[in-house]
């Protein structure tokens, strides 16, 4: 059994821009509320973890203790100077922060990445 192509479209122009709005605005949402997500579950996964060892004189003297305040300090900045800025565009779908911030934002998760670790110089 052979279809016959024709010209004519199903649909027509404004029930196809229709559709199209009502795609957008439910895949916008999953990728916003996933981050936000992760975004509160780390800050309060990383916030516990920084009471913890802060509130012991004990734990504060390893070394290993001080490298993990230092992941959870850089945790946070990469939390609250990048992760909340991706998840604003994610939200209104346009960047919000400005020239200086979407210049300083790729510096600033390299910088955050890179500069989780202790120098060799503290002992």
């Amino acid at each position: 059994m052979m279809m016959m192509m024709t010209n004519e479209f199903p649909l027509s122009w404004h029930e196809v821009q229709g559709l199209q709005k009502q795609v957008a605005v439910h895949t916008k949402e999953p990728g916003s509320s996933q981050c936000s997500a992760i975004l509160i579950e780390a800050v309060v996964g990383t916030c516990w973890i920084l009471v913890a060892l802060l509130r012991v004189a004990e734990l504060r003297r390893s070394v290993v203790n001080v490298f993990v305040i230092s992941l959870c300090i850089n945790d946070l900045c990469t939390l609250f100077f990048v992760v909340v800025v991706i998840i604003d565009s994610y939200v209104w779908r346009r960047w919000r922060a400005g020239d200086i911030m979407c210049r300083l934002n790729p510096e600033l998760c390299m910088y955050c990445e890179s500069n989780g670790h202790v120098d060799d110089d503290v002992t």
